[in-house]
């Protein structure tokens, strides 16, 4: 599959702001979930305990792939201009809508392979590798 032009990124985000200002909105109005084998906040500082960084640029998540030790604390940064999630295909974290320069920490706690994407732009995609 081939990776989307700079044209068609540009109106996928021309077409993604009013998405983007509903899940906001929905956010803002209480929409949250969890899962056992996770936690996301809001991180102001740096990640706790030697955590790792994960950053979200040019609608891509960098690195990739993503290796971290199990327990390891993961900061997910929005480093575009355009809203983005970090959401676990299966459903062991998501981040929820990071808006410029935000960010969330997710501690992931089972060992394996986690393939993730954006809920705003499917076409994002990455893994993270989480070794015992």
């Amino acid at each position: 599959m081939r990776s989307p032009s700079r044209a068609e990124r540009l109106g996928r985000r021309a077409r993604s702001g009013a998405v983007a200002a509903a899940i906001g909105l929905s956010l803002v109005a209480g929409a949250c979930g969890g899962d056992s084998d996770s936690s996301t906040r809001t991180a102001a500082a740096a990640p706790a305990g030697g955590g790792k960084s994960l950053s979200i640029k040019d609608f891509a998540f960098s690195p990739q792939p993503f290796e971290v030790p199990k327990g390891t604390v993961v900061r997910v940064t929005n480093n575009d201009d355009a809203a983005h999630t970090a959401t676990a295909d299966g459903g062991a974290f998501d981040t929820g809508s990071l808006a410029q320069g935000e960010s969330k920490e997710i501690t992931l706690s089972e060992a394996g392979d986690i393939a993730f994407h954006c809920n705003i732009h499917d076409y994002m995609k990455g893994v993270i590798r989480v070794t015992p």
